[in-house]
């Protein structure tokens, strides 16, 4: 509790601060950084079930000969030798994912604050608070997406294998590497209209199209995952692609691109995180009949909405009416996160 208490503080804070992101003197830089040390400090110093992968963590520390990254037994590792064992390795990946993803956004957008905003309502517990490991890898991604916005490709698949080195579904990030930053045409813009209403559509929520492709390592995952489903763990035998969220940000990525030649102007690459972003809708619909791949996949696409979303306030006049709905959209997963579907434990 004492956690939460302390995250609602600065959650309320960084809403505070959104309206001084136009400002970047020492003073909003020092809150900015200060901000996200005290985030470490939290999340690394949390008690071990605050969240729901913690306790699983614990384990797979302690049992070793797991199907886990590489990465985690060099943390293991180092944590055993120096930090003092699992408190250790908290601590490392909170101090390797939440400085990263905190540079990332200063580096890929004006609208710190506000995207910092959106960070914490729904990635942050997800990913920096729980599924650690992702948590570098998406870090990692959203840096590289400056090396692809500059059309370095090679640079940003050597960090994507970087980010595969922390986690395995990394990997579906390398073929954006064939992704372009020009405007949208015409024939882009029908398709980002069209293709993800059409995986909602036709999506394949009883075939396991994907067991069909012979990738070793990746085909361990995919056994496992459908082991999960079959069993029922973690309640995801089924999913609902029309749940409250799904739906809110679907109308969030149709209305910013509909307002794309307007928003354009503020954010020049606009196009390629709408495309990065459509990417989550359609595996979200598609990779229905496996749920936790679903949502794996489509999260570490769908992280570009930290930067993305914050846009909206610039087709929305006045400005501020755009900022506090945007605003009131970060509370509401917050809340809808913490007290629906209970990512964190309140009673630790």
């Amino acid at each position: 509790m004492i956690f939460f208490g302390i995250y609602v503080c600065l959650f309320c804070l960084v809403l505070f601060l959104s309206f001084m992101d136009k400002e970047k003197d020492k003073y909003v830089v020092g809150a900015y950084v200060a901000i996200a040390v005290v985030l470490v400090l939290i999340v690394g110093l949390r008690p071990i079930g605050l969240d729901k992968d913690s306790g699983e963590y614990e384990k797979f520390f302690y049992a070793g000969n797991i199907l886990v990254e590489p990465s985690f037994y060099f943390i293991s590792d180092i944590a055993q030798s120096w930090l003092g064992g699992m408190r250790g390795v908290l601590i490392i990946y909170a101090f390797l994912s939440i400085p990263l993803m905190a540079y990332a956004v200063s580096r890929n957008t004006k609208l710190w604050f506000l995207s910092m905003a959106v960070w914490m309502s729904h990635f942050f517990i997800l990913q920096n608070t729980t599924q650690i490991r992702v948590a570098v890898a998406t870090g990692i991604f959203i840096l590289a997406l400056q090396f692809l916005i500059e059309k370095k490709r090679l640079a940003y698949a050597l960090m994507i294998g970087v980010a595969i080195f922390f986690h395995y579904s990394a990997i579906v990030l390398l073929p954006l590497a064939f992704l372009g930053c020009n405007e949208l045409s015409d024939r882009w813009k029908l398709a980002l209209i069209v293709l993800p209403l059409a995986a909602y559509v036709v999506s394949p929520s009883n075939i396991g199209w994907l067991s069909a492709i012979p990738i070793p390592g990746i085909q361990d995952k995919l056994e496992l995952y459908e082991e999960m489903r079959d069993s029922g763990m973690m309640n995801m035998d089924e999913i609902n692609l029309f749940n409250i969220v799904s739906l809110l940000k679907l109308a969030l990525y149709y209305f910013l691109l509909w307002k794309y030649d307007l928003i354009k102007r503020h954010f020049p690459q606009m196009s390629l995180f709408l495309k990065i972003y459509a990417l989550s809708i359609i595996s979200f619909a598609m990779l229905a009949f496996l749920p936790v791949l679903a949502f794996r996949v489509s999260e570490i696409f769908g992280v570009v909405e930290i930067i993305l979303f914050p846009y909206i306030i610039y087709a929305i006049r006045p400005r501020i009416a755009g900022q506090i709905l945007l605003l009131l959209f970060a509370t509401a997963i917050l809340a809808i996160d913490v007290l629906y579907n209970q990512w964190l434990n309140l009673n630790v």
